[in-house]
């Protein structure tokens, strides 16, 4: 089976849905392969901000105000699914946070005996 985000995440969401304990290098791993396949989401992303912005400009022209093609652009299928895409982007860099912090603080514990 091919590794993705989709498949680390759900790996790590089964963990803490089973109340398992994550050991550091399962964190460390985890923080790994999320920071290697964050590339493709952070293109993803720009692909739909850069749709988002050619209708909004669509919706300029054809509205009564700025304000008005604004509105018309939230309430479009592309930019929710900009904003889906931001919000896992943004899910998967906390995680990579997480798995440094878990893993310095596993290093720290066995450096120092705690």
């Amino acid at each position: 089976m091919e590794r993705t985000i989709e498949s680390v995440l759900f790996d790590l969401e089964e963990i803490v849905r089973t109340r398992q304990v994550i050991s550091p290098t399962r964190w460390v791993e985890a923080g790994l392969y999320l920071n290697a396949l964050i590339g493709e989401e952070y293109a993803k992303l720009a692909s739909y901000e850069s749709s988002v912005a050619k209708e909004e400009l669509a919706h300029l022209s054809t509205s009564k105000s700025g304000v008005e093609a604004k509105m018309k652009t939230k309430a479009s299928d592309q930019w929710l699914q900009k904003r889906q895409q931001e919000l896992k982007v943004k899910q998967v860099e906390e995680y990579i946070k997480l798995a440094k912090k878990y893993g310095q603080l596993a290093s720290d514990e066995s450096r120092h005996g705690i």
